[in-house]
């Protein structure tokens, strides 16, 4: 596991590796960061996770107290690319729910100040699009986040697209509310490249005794608009 500290983050080690082995095939192995004397409190960075010619899955749990968590999948060296679509990005919503996006470089070189940007076709006239303000290495990461930021719009939800020129690169989505317990989401970005026509759902739920009830955000990612049943 490769590690890559935030430039400017005061994360040190800059860069570190865990060395895993014995891993049985089909078992898991559990890390906590939380526990890793080698990296200082408050690191804060990019990961890689090299199994060399072995096939490994990668999912991510972030804690904030004892009552938050978002959980996302790692990305495979495959799903990399240079467009990705945000469904649903908020920024500053009345109910304190914001979306962060984090992105990750993996052309093999640096993306230069500039080089990445995030559109917003509805969002209000002169917000969008923002670029990445530092250079982003290799492996590395940069975040658009609304949270204290008067450039981004209040009150707004929509779609965004994130575009890296010819750069690879893979993004995630944090959503967070800032009042209340500050309760917590993640989901993982639309690659443009393994987008298609149909999409599956394996469950939808309405209104269930628990409370329980699932909403559905589409995203038309073709050049055209779309009728979608």
């Amino acid at each position: 596991i490769n590690f890559f500290g935030e430039p400017g983050s005061g994360s040190t080690p800059a860069t570190y590796t865990k060395s895993v082995t014995g891993l049985q095939s089909g078992a898991t192995f559990f890390y906590d960061l939380q526990q890793e004397t080698a990296l200082n409190d408050g690191w804060n960075g990019s990961a890689e996770v090299d199994a060399g010619v072995n096939k490994v899955a990668v999912v991510v749990n972030s804690f904030n107290g004892s009552h938050c968590l978002r959980t996302y999948n790692g990305f495979p060296e495959e799903n990399v690319g240079t467009t990705w679509g945000i469904p649903l990005f908020a920024s500053k919503l009345s109910n304190g729910l914001n979306t962060s996006v984090s992105v990750q470089n993996l052309s093999g070189a640096d993306i230069p100040v500039g080089g990445l940007t995030i559109t917003c076709p509805d969002a209000p006239a002169g917000y969008f699009p923002k670029s990445n303000t530092a250079v982003i290495p290799d492996k590395g990461t940069f975040a658009f986040n609304p949270v204290g930021n008067t450039s981004y719009p209040n009150d707004w939800q929509g779609a965004c697209v994130i575009n890296a020129g010819s750069a690879d690169i893979v993004a995630f989505v944090i959503m967070r509310r800032i009042t209340g317990n500050g309760d917590q989401a993640a989901y993982e970005a639309i690659n443009y490249s393994g987008t298609d026509t149909t999409v599956f759902v394996p469950l939808m739920a309405k209104r269930l005794a628990n409370g329980f009830a699932t909403s559905a955000v589409i995203q038309n990612l073709s050049a055209n608009d779309a009728h979608v049943d």
